[in-house]
């Protein structure tokens, strides 16, 4: 059996996952990245995307769509603090389907006495419809993962 690291991963709603692993996949600004066991040390700045712990070892995997947070690495441990966290089986495709649909396809005019502010005010819309449709796309894209890796070994969402 090979090493293996703590991970947790927290929201501010507590716990949602603790375990030893082989193998954290993070979704980070600048793509995915990969902890194995004697990792150095690391602080990486998370997006919407799908977390994945594996534990090669006992022949287990967890998906869970994360909303965004931060990972550090230090000392065998992999914590994850994250806005949202998803278990892949727990996700809901058409609710999710339907979020995107109510999604406005264009972004309302902004407001504003100046041209900084009415600027700054479009900016900020279009962070947060973007922010939006990345969470919808971790959300199905977890549970595409999970659907498709569960008829092959075990795992959880």
């Amino acid at each position: 059996m090979g090493r293996s690291f703590e991970v947790e991963v927290v929201t501010p709603e507590g716990q949602a996952l603790r375990a030893r692993a082989s193998y954290l996949q993070a979704p980070a600004w600048n793509g995915y990245l990969g902890v194995l066991a004697r990792h150095a040390p690391l602080l990486a700045a998370l997006r919407p995307g799908v977390l994945t712990v594996r534990h090669e070892g006992e022949g287990w995997e967890r998906l869970l769509a994360v909303r965004g947070g931060f990972l550090e690495v230090a000392d065998d441990r992999a914590v994850v603090l994250v806005d949202e966290a998803l278990p892949a089986d727990a996700i809901d495709p058409e609710a999710v389907q339907r979020e995107l649909a109510a999604l406005p396809a264009e972004l309302p005019e902004p407001v504003g006495q100046t041209i900084a502010a009415r600027t700054a005010a479009r900016e900020q819309a279009r962070r947060e419809r973007e922010l939006a449709l990345d969470w919808c796309e971790a959300r199905l894209l977890a549970r595409e993962r999970f659907e498709r890796a569960a008829a092959g070994r075990s795992v959880t969402g």
